[in-house]
């Protein structure tokens, strides 16, 4: 896998797909660091993609230098992809970026339900390592918090939906052998492509983009509400602070829709969002378990976010 690449020397830096939290994800389990950018930061331009609002090309490393150098090398401005986003000068914070008591980073106190109790105290001390390095700590809210991962879910098995169309056997993809007319090609074509659980995410989309579009509507102004209250949160803090991950659930074990985005309570945010978040190893621990930490920065603040995260890193381990 891509994270045993970086854990055996045969590469520094991975470039991974992040749609719901996989490449922070992945790197959160390795004990490396794995940094999501800002959506419209780097080019998705030849990417063969699934829920393109929703994904990013991410990127894993053995600590946040080496993220900061690839992400400097491979964001910018890319003609061929129209989601771009503009952000003009680099948005460095002044200074060395050394955590001190002008540092605010917020905690989602409800989203930690996902934690078991033994996770939970572990997670607590983790934020209180870093309260003493000079970082402060505030509880924060969102109004649907509890709607991010519907909103996911719906609006990315649309997106699905449409992106896959065009692996029929046809234009694109895998043909199958053997049918008898066209007719059983494209079925067949399809039926070999696709695993059970992305069969059942594309049928998903395809229910609310042809049976229910007003849901997938209303799930798109409940995004856009979420998006700005999240912008609204971050005029007030810096970092937002999260857990990477909970032994309650395993992605690789899912075998419904249902399991597989109970194995993502954290990471679904930054998707949603479109912010900037970044896995830190060797800060949040759990029974000699590394867990992984979430840091998650303003929209378009990915300078800032990995200016602090070396320090972060160095600051949890020493307190830890």
């Amino acid at each position: 896998c891509a994270a045993r690449a970086v854990q055996e020397g045969h590469a520094d830096i991975v470039l991974m797909l992040d749609t719901m939290g996989e490449a922070r994800m992945a790197a959160a389990k390795a004990g490396l660091c794995g940094f999501k950018p800002s959506w419209g930061r780097v080019s998705r331009f030849g990417l063969l993609g699934l829920a393109p609002s929703m994904e990013c090309c991410s990127l894993l490393a053995r600590n946040p230098n080496d993220l900061a150098q690839a992400f400097r090398t491979i964001e910018g401005m890319d003609d061929c992809d129209p989601s771009m986003v503009a952000v003009g000068e680099a948005r460095d914070r002044p200074g060395n970026g050394s955590p001190s008591k002008d540092l605010t980073a917020g905690i989602v106190t409800p989203l930690l339900e996902a934690l078991s109790p033994q996770e939970r105290n572990a997670f607590s001390r983790a934020i209180a390592n870093l309260q003493d390095a000079g970082v402060t700590i505030r509880e924060v809210t969102f109004k649907d918090q509890g709607l991010f991962s519907v909103v996911h879910q719906v609006i990315a098995s649309v997106e699905a939906s449409s992106s896959c169309g065009k692996y029929d056997g046809v234009r694109f993809g895998h043909r199958a052998q053997g049918a008898k007319n066209w007719n059983e090609m494209y079925l067949e074509t399809r039926r070999e492509s696709f695993s059970s659980l992305l069969k059942a995410f594309l049928f998903q989309g395809a229910y609310f983009q042809f049976e229910n579009y007003p849901a997938f509507e209303n799930a798109c102004r409940i995004r856009a509400r979420l998006v700005q209250e999240n912008r609204k949160l971050f005029e007030s803090l810096d970092l937002m602070l999260l857990p990477m991950q909970s032994t309650l659930h395993d992605a690789n074990q899912a075998r419904t829709l249902e399991q597989l985005y109970n194995a993502f309570p954290f990471t679904l945010l930054a998707n949603v969002t479109g912010q900037p978040a970044l896995s830190l190893p060797s800060v949040f621990k759990c029974g000699g378990q590394d867990m992984g930490l979430q840091v998650l920065g303003p929209f378009l603040g990915d300078e800032e976010l990995l200016s602090w995260a070396q320090t972060l890193m160095v600051q949890g381990e020493e307190a830890a």
